[in-house]
């Protein structure tokens, strides 16, 4: 998908329309009430969406440059902890410490 998104293409089109539109819309309206409901910071959706999808995709995306620096993307407990890094950066308003 990162190289494929590098170049406009009715093939691109196909691929934001078919499979990309569909969880870009999910993420932004979702960041967008928790936003309105003071959950998370004062963000911008399309900011927040690339944000995360960067964050979430950089490991696996340059996974042989990750394994040099002694991580293994898809090791099931890299995976936990990344997932669980992602929730505490993107959904905790002061950085990981909730006031409820």
């Amino acid at each position: 998908m990162v190289q494929e998104a590098t170049i406009e293409s009715d093939r691109l089109e196909w691929i934001v329309e078919r499979h990309t539109r569909s969880r870009f819309d999910l993420v932004t309206e979702n960041w967008r009430c928790l936003r309105e409901s003071g959950q998370v910071h004062d963000i911008a959706e399309i900011v927040a969406y690339f944000s995360l999808i960067g964050a979430a995709s950089l490991a696996c995306v340059n996974a042989p440059e990750a394994r040099l620096l002694v991580l293994e993307p898809l090791d099931e407990r890299s995976v936990g902890a990344h997932v669980d890094a992602l929730a505490l950066m993107f959904l905790a308003p002061d950085g990981g410490t909730r006031h409820d």
